[in-house]
Order: C-alpha cells, then structure tokens, then sequence
C-alpha cells in the first residue's frame, strides 16, 4: 500500500516545476541545530551532499534516481526541522527575441518584456481583439497569428486595414515573435482577432464599436484592446464594457490624447483599464490625457515601432499605442495564471506591479516582469463526478446531457404548488504545488426564471459547506467565478478533491428548466 501510494503522489506532482531546474538535485536548509537530524533523513532516501553554502547553510543534495525532485521535495517540506527544500532552478540570461527591428523597440526593455518572458512567452489560445481599422490579413509579421475576425464597417468576414492605425496597433500587442521577421509583440504568442470598427478615416460609431466588442467576447476574446475614444457617455458602451467584463474578458481602452482631464469613452467606465501614455523617461508623453481618479495605468506610448499597411513597419505616437502593451501584457497574464482566470485578477496583477511615474496616473506605469513573477500560477480541472439529487418533491424529469465529464445536465417539473429543492454536486481531483493561495469554482449555466442559487464549497477541515455566495439566474448562460482565498487548502482533502454544490428551492414554479453547461475548479499557488 505504501509504494501505491508513493506512485500516486508522484504522479500528482509531476510536471510541478516544469522544466527550468537540475533533475536529480535539491538545495535544503535545516533549521538551526538540526543538521545532523537532516542528514540522516538524506541517507534515508538515498540522498547524498555534493556541495553547499556554508554562509547560509545552504545544501545540495544529489538524489538517486528512483527518488525525483518532486517528491523529495514533498518529503523535506513535511519536516518541521526543515526551513525549505526547493529544485535547484536554472537561470538563464533573459529572453531576446531575433526579430531584426527588436532594438528599435525601446518600450519592451522599459516594461521589463525580456524577464517576462522568462515566465512565459503566452499561449495561442489566448486571444486579444483588436477594435480597431482592421488588421492587413496578409502581412508577414501579422499573419500567422490572426483568428477569424469581422468587419463592422462593410459587414463582411474581411477585417482588413485600409487605414493602418489598427495593423500598428495589432504588431504592439502580439506580432509574430522571434520569428526573424520585423519586430516583436509583448504577448509572443497569443493570437490575434481583428475586428473592424473605424473606417478607412479613422472614425467609428459607437454602435459599431459595441457590436464589436459583444462579438469579440462571443467568439473567444479573452482581451479586448480599443484604441479609439470618443468625448460622450454612452449606456451602450458602458453596457458592452459591461457585457465582456461580466463574460470574464479584460477591457482596454486609451484615455485619449488631448492632454486633458476630460474623461474618454469608454475608458471612463469602471470596467475597463483606462491607459495613458509615456516617454522613454517614464515621463507623461506630451498629449496624453491623465487623472488619478480614472486614468488607470499608463504605458510607452511616444515613437513607438509597429507593423504597418503595405507590409511594411512605422513609427508612430499615442495612448493608441500605450493601449495594445496593456493588451499584451494581460494576453501574457491569462496564458501564465490560466484562461479561466478572473478579469479582476488580471487587472489587479497589472495595477498592483506598476512603477509610479507620478500622481497624473492612478497606478503608474506597466511592469510586465513584476506582473508574472508575482502572480499564482493557475491549475484547471474538471470534475470526475456530478450528480443531481432531485431533493424535496421534484416532480418531473433529469436529464443528463453530458458529453464530457458530465457537467451538463437539465432538470424539468412541471409540477407547482408544493417546495422543490435542486441539489447539484461536483468534485474533481486536483493537485498543486507551492504555497496554495486560493481556491475557486467558475460556474456557467441558466435557468428559466429570476433569482438565484446558493453556491457552496465543502471546507474538509469543519466537514460542512460553506456558502460562496449567490448567482442570479436568468433564461441565458450566466458565467461567474467565486474565489475563497482563506485558508484555501481547507477545501481541498487529503486525497487531493474539491466539492461543490448548489442549491435552489422553491414553492413557485409551475414550469422551469435549469442547465448546467460548465464548471471549472481552479487552483492558484504561488
């Protein structure tokens, strides 16, 4: 049973540490006087001393090969004469990509891209929108790394630039990188969606930019990056804004360049990151708009190089092209934390690891290495189980519509006048590594009538559900991720599940459906 179990447990932490570190070898502190305890646990499993450092008490051990770093890691941390027991990493010199435009790039070394990086160079299945005058579909820095799109303008699937402010835009946020072509984009490899908005003069209704932005979220944005403002509230941009924030999609929007206070649109609104511009010297470019109590972040935005129409590369100026770095460094942050990650976690890892350039910006400029080197790296599972118990006097029918992981499910009734109760559950084996930070469970699915239903998490340590809070429930697909970051390893047992639950009752109904179309467990440690 021991070696069982011992198997198991490297196969849950497999892969904790990727590949950035020396197999076979662990540097271990002890604690004070505790040396000669330590080294006997070493000879125990194997390990030998092949070098340390005596100022800081610092061992390398040398492990045999049946014993990898993983789990002697698990086995040094379990002891309370241990102080840590890490891999011993790799460091390398940052990453320079060899795009040949690379040097005239002054803003990705200013944002610290290079260290960035290092932690990740983001995902294809990341997507970042941009609204904007199209993209040039066929240039080749930009080509590769586009997605099916739509043209607003001329209501067609032919996105293209006939303008340029959207191709430059496009090449700031994530051109082809390291591909020894023209220049580097910050988000490397997250893909591109051009969505055309603004015609061939550079202007655009807001009709068009919302219908744009509700049409990126629906086919798969996960960043939308909107270079374009206009100078009137309007409750159809806020309630886009709205609509991709409630849809877990971070908005970006530039704060305008008329060297004013005067709020932008859609900027403003609270749901979205307003940015403004600097100079190589961390200074507020000359035209940029600023205001501590809406100008969010700010970004390089003077004499900046990108991607052109034509094919070719320009230089040019603008919160237009602080607003893409914005966007590609929150590409670099969904692909590093996860895809399901929170809006508001993205946004509080750029606002909260920015470099104070001065009060004229609520948080200061972008630091793209500060933003990945401190947040939780993420873990998604599905759930290996689900059930519906039809609880108190459900009348009617339960359907399993499951094609993976049997998560999705319907209940009917068309019974009234009596309580039902709907009882949902789902656990998942998860793993993780590192010091848990939190726990979270994003939930899509409907209902046909108002309200809500209660969402719990089991808390294996009390063995009793605790409440998340609540989720309105309407005819159409609800999203909305709950978050428990205290004591977080409470609802995770021994054996690695988490369990959810969700309750609804009622006395009311005469007819009503409820569909469960997703849930995700997510574990965040740092």
């Amino acid at each position: 049973m021991k070696f069982t179990f011992i198997l198991l447990l490297v196969s849950a932490l497999a892969g904790a540490f990727g590949q950035g570190f020396v197999q076979g070898e662990v540097l271990v502190k002890f604690r004070e006087g505790q040396e000669r305890t330590g080294e006997a646990i070493t000879r125990s499993i194997g390990g030998v001393y092949s070098g340390g450092i005596p100022g800081i008490g610092v061992k390398q051990v040398r492990l045999p090969a049946l014993v990898p770093v993983h789990l002697a890691i698990q086995i040094y941390s379990q002891l309370p004469f241990v102080e840590f027991a890490e891999p011993n990493f790799v460091a390398r010199k940052a990453v320079v990509p060899n795009d040949p435009h690379y040097g005239n790039q002054w803003a990705l070394p200013k944002v610290n891209a290079p260290q960035a990086w290092d932690l990740s160079i983001g995902s294809s299945n990341v997507v970042i929108a941009i609204l904007d005058t199209g993209i040039q579909l066929n240039h080749p820095d930009l080509q590769s790394k586009l997605v099916p799109g739509w043209d607003f303008v001329n209501n067609d699937n032919i996105p293209d630039d006939d303008e340029g402010h959207g191709t430059h835009c496009a090449g700031i946020a994530s051109a082809a990188t390291n591909n020894s072509t023209g220049i580097a984009g910050l988000g490397w490899n997250c893909s591109l969606m051009p969505v055309k908005v603004l015609d061939h003069t550079g202007n655009g209704t807001y009709m068009n930019v919302a219908a744009g932005m509700t049409w990126a979220v629906d086919n798969g944005a996960k960043v939308l990056s909107l270079s374009l403002s206009g100078s009137s509230p309007s409750n159809t941009l806020l309630n886009a804004v709205n609509y991709a924030w409630n849809n877990g999609v971070v908005v970006v929007a530039a704060a305008g360049n008329s060297n004013s206070s005067t709020p932008e649109y859609p900027a403003w609104y609270s749901n979205c990151i307003a940015v403004g511009s600097t100079d190589s010297n961390d200074q507020r470019s000359s035209f940029s708009n600023f205001g501590s109590d809406w100008v969010d972040v700010a970004a390089p935005g003077s004499s900046i190089l990108s991607t052109y129409i034509g094919s070719t590369y320009a230089t040019s100026s603008g919160t237009s092209m602080a607003t893409p770095l914005v966007a590609g460094l929150a590409g670099l942050l969904y692909s590093y934390m996860g895809i399901n990650t929170p809006p508001s976690a993205i946004r509080a890892q750029i606002e909260n690891n920015c470099v104070n350039v001065g009060n004229w910006v609520a948080f200061g400029r972008i630091n793209a290495h500060a933003s990945l080197s401190t947040a939780g790296t993420r873990q998604d599972f599905s759930p290996n189980s689900a059930t519906i118990s039809s609880g108190t006097a459900v009348s009617g029918s339960i359907s399993d519509m499951a094609t993976n992981n049997n998560v999705r499910y319907e209940i009917q009734s068309t019974t009234s006048g009596i309580p039902r109760l709907i009882d949902w559950y789902a656990s998942a084996q998860v793993t993780w590594s590192g010091t848990l930070q939190a726990v979270e469970v994003r939930y899509k699915g409907n209902l046909t009538t108002g309200g809500s239903v209660q969402i719990y998490l089991y808390n294996f340590s009390s063995s009793s559900w605790v409440s998340l809070g609540n989720m309105a429930l309407n005819s159409t697909d609800g999203v909305r991720t709950f978050v428990r970051s205290t004591n977080p390893n409470h609802f995770i047992s021994g054996s690695g599940e988490m369990r959810f639950r969700m309750v609804r009752s009622t006395t009311t109904w005469t007819l009503f459906r409820m569909r469960t179309d997703q849930i995700q467990f997510t574990t965040v440690a740092q």
